[in-house]
């Protein structure tokens, strides 16, 4: 390569010379005495015979420089010019041709105008401010670099601490300093709009309007944003980078999947919390999926798998530990707004005595109100994303028995180590040491998969609101999940991890994405585990048509004609009881539902009811009724009725008055009537049930065996003492004995 540095050299050389009168002549003159021979070390090389000249050269006289300046500059005005070779300035000598004078070497020029966005939780953006300027500058090394500048970082760019010395622009000497700022001024002033420059020709605008954010995530429904971005002005930071094989991270991924269903969830939470802001924008609180059990086991390393995703998989990057202040996680959950943050250890948490408060500030989002030591009111931090996390001990145990409790545990997705159905990697420890080969992989290949992830949302983002909507419905329809319909968060997250798997098709493929949802079922069934351990499944599935069956009543309580008593709160008048509110209630809506014509059903309440679901008593339903049940509710009558049956809660052959019959639309003096019972207390009764059938059994067969035994000696087999003893109990062997 050749250098060019004595070509820079001579134009500094005729810069000065323009100074003089006879400018031309004298440049002519000191051109034609110049030595314009190589050095040795500049000397050409074999395969590069062509001398290649800078951008401005020497010229063939002071005109042509001056003319080539005006032309070639970012920006000329007849005061000031900015090009590549620095900052210039228009003289106007009193006899004589104006001319440029260089001012300073190294350039700078606005070439962006940021309007900052106020940003809420959301993708809306509102009430903007120019506050913001990008410059693109020549810094010490000769490279050209970019910043961002403030209104005050412009009214100090020419200063020594300014940030656009700071990122290693040289400023200029003191005598030139107000010279160059005015240049720079004039041209952030200029160039929005197509300018005419000294050669009387019109030049294009060079600034570009641009909305710059102060805060990361999805600042627009097609932006999702870390601090590296272009757009982002703020000040805080992010480890969102890049480095080696995007392939080998992808395979290396796809591996640990085949051997974790663990890591499968972790991920698949991980790719989802990208939608939070996106595709959740209303969602009210962060889930926490964490991993608890004692240490060496692998958590940590889940988070490290997990974290190379956006960025570097080590702690202090992608990965703080919950020892941080609480203000230091505050910061870190909202630097990585609209997606997942990592936390370590968070056990740390649980030395503290507020423990269920401090866990609830982070799924909450933040926004605590926060004062600086002069008593004002600082901005709170707020977020959305998902959190993941590791224990030595389960959050579940931790915030048992506080006021939280119920309201934490459906903010969280809790793995335990141990769990031998949702393993870590080698179960036995026994891993020919692949998991630190793919360790190695993944801390020199990252940070690739985090932009296939945002592309695809936002290619796709109606179509998985639609699939997210999908999976929610269906934990909550599904009769052995019944768990989720009361603690529709827990729905909701789960929902989430779902459509995780769905993203990870698109970036790691079918395998890793029909894998991941296999672990995510054997989670989920979990759930029905712990909600029907103590009831048969025939069982919940009558009281599952039940509770359908009262969401229909309250859903349609102005068309069911009421008897008695109707769901009401306390009225505001202090002299009037809780019966006397629910008994007009009962007459205010049976008198508009036969106002109406519209009588569905007629519902018999038989006491004050404590809340909505509260029923004790009867319903009777007319044709009109039954057929609104079918369309509305989803729910047949006569399997309704087979459900009902089987608890005891049918009256297949009711008589009702003329006048009953009349008022409902009834067809017929005799119709079924059905029982209304709360759902806690024929839970309860079921539970009890099966208990004491369990204990029979448990004592029925103890007692058979004991028959046996005393009957069954070599000298002595009974059958006669065997079936006489044997008759107390309700099932005996005589069936046995009578057998061919």
């Amino acid at each position: 390569m050749i250098t060019h540095q004595k070509y820079i050299h001579k134009n500094i050389i005729i810069g000065e010379i323009m100074n003089r009168e006879n400018t031309e002549m004298e440049a002519e003159k000191l051109l034609d005495n110049m030595d314009l021979s190589l050095d040795d070390e500049e000397q050409q090389s074999d395969e590069d015979t062509t001398l290649t000249h800078p951008e401005i050269d020497a010229f063939d006289n002071a005109k042509l420089y001056d003319e080539r300046i005006t032309d070639e500059a970012f920006y000329a005005s007849n005061n000031y010019a900015i090009h590549p070779k620095g900052f210039f300035k228009r003289i106007y000598p009193k006899d004589g041709n104006p001319y440029w004078k260089q001012i300073h070497n190294y350039f700078a020029i606005p070439y962006l105008k940021l309007s900052t966005a106020k940003q809420g939780s959301g993708v809306k953006t509102l009430e903007a401010n120019t506050g913001y300027t990008g410059v693109r500058f020549l810094n010490n090394d000769l490279e050209v670099n970019e910043v961002a500048l403030s209104s005050s970082d412009r009214a100090e760019f020419t200063s020594s601490k300014s940030r656009l010395t700071l990122n290693d622009w040289t400023p200029p000497a003191g005598s030139d300093r107000s010279e160059v700022y005015k240049a720079f001024m004039e041209a952030a002033q200029a160039g929005y709009e197509p300018h005419v420059r000294p050669n009387g020709k019109v030049y294009p605008a060079f600034i570009k309007r641009m909305t710059g954010y102060t805060q990361r995530g999805w600042v627009t429904p097609d932006l999702h944003i870390r601090s590296k971005h272009d757009l982002y002005v703020g000040k805080v930071a992010t480890q969102s980078e890049k480095k080696g094989d995007p392939e080998i991270q992808k395979e290396t991924t796809r591996e640990i999947i085949k051997h974790s269903p663990a890591v499968r969830i972790f991920l698949a939470g991980t790719y989802a919390s990208y939608t939070k802001g996106r595709i959740c924008i209303s969602d009210e609180f962060c889930p926490i999926v964490n991993y608890t059990g004692e240490g060496e086991k692998g958590k940590s390393t889940t988070l490290k798998i997990c974290a190379a995703t956006e960025g570097s998989p080590a702690k202090g990057r992608m990965i703080i530990e919950a020892i941080s202040s609480e203000v230091g996680v505050e910061n870190f959950a909202t630097a990585y707004n609209h997606g997942p943050v990592f936390l370590d250890e968070i056990d740390e948490l649980l030395r503290t005595n507020d423990l269920p408060q401090r866990i609830m500030r982070l799924t909450n989002g933040g926004g605590r109100v926060i004062f600086d030591k002069d008593n004002t009111f600082k901005q709170p931090n707020v977020w959305n994303g998902m959190f993941f996390t590791t224990s030595n001990q389960s959050l579940r145990q931790s915030v048992k028995g506080d006021g939280k409790e119920s309201a934490i545990l459906t903010r969280l997705i809790e793995i335990d180590i141990h769990d031998p159905d949702l393993h870590i990697f080698f179960p036995d420890k026994n891993d020919g040491g692949k998991v630190s080969q793919w360790m190695s992989k993944l801390s020199e290949n990252y940070g690739h998969i985090y932009d296939e992830i945002i592309a695809y949302i936002t290619k796709n983002a109606d179509e998985l609101e639609q699939k997210l909507a999908d999976f929610e419905s269906e934990l909550l329809t599904t009769e052995e999940l019944r768990y989720f319909k009361k603690n529709r968060r827990s729905a909701h997250t789960l929902a989430l991890i779902m459509l995780g798997a769905e993203i990870m098709e698109s970036v790691l493929g079918k395998e890793s994405a029909m894998l991941t949802h296999e672990a995510i079922n054997i989670y989920k069934n979990k759930y029905a585990q712990d909600i029907n351990e103590q009831i048969d499944y025939a069982d919940y599935k009558y009281i599952s048509h039940l509770e359908r069956l009262y969401e229909w009543i309250n859903a349609n309580k102005g068309m069911i004609s009421w008897s008695k008593f109707a769901y009401a709160e306390q009225s505001d008048d202090i002299n009037e009881s809780i019966s006397r509110t629910q008994k007009k209630a009962a007459q205010t809506l049976t008198n508009n539902a036969t106002h109406r014509g519209s009588v569905l059903a007629e519902v018999k309440i038989n006491r004050v009811m404590e809340h909505s679901d509260d029923f004790e008593g009867t319903i009777v339903f007319n044709a009109m009724g039954i057929k609104h049940l079918k369309q509305h509710a989803q729910l047949d009558f006569n399997e309704l009725c087979q459900s009902l049956e089987k608890l005891g809660m049918v009256e297949p052959d009711a008589r009702f008055t003329p006048n009953k019959v009349k008022d409902l639309g009834l067809s017929s003096s005799r119709t079924t009537r059905l029982t209304l019972k709360p759902i806690d207390e024929l839970r309860s009764d079921m539970i009890t049930t099966k208990n004491s059938i369990l204990v029979n059994d448990s004592e029925k067969t103890e007692g058979q065996t004991e028959i046996l035994n005393q009957n069954n000696a070599d000298s002595e087999f009974n059958i006669n003492k065997i079936l006489e003893a044997s008759a107390q109990y309700e099932e005996d062997y005589s069936a046995y004995f009578d057998r061919t």
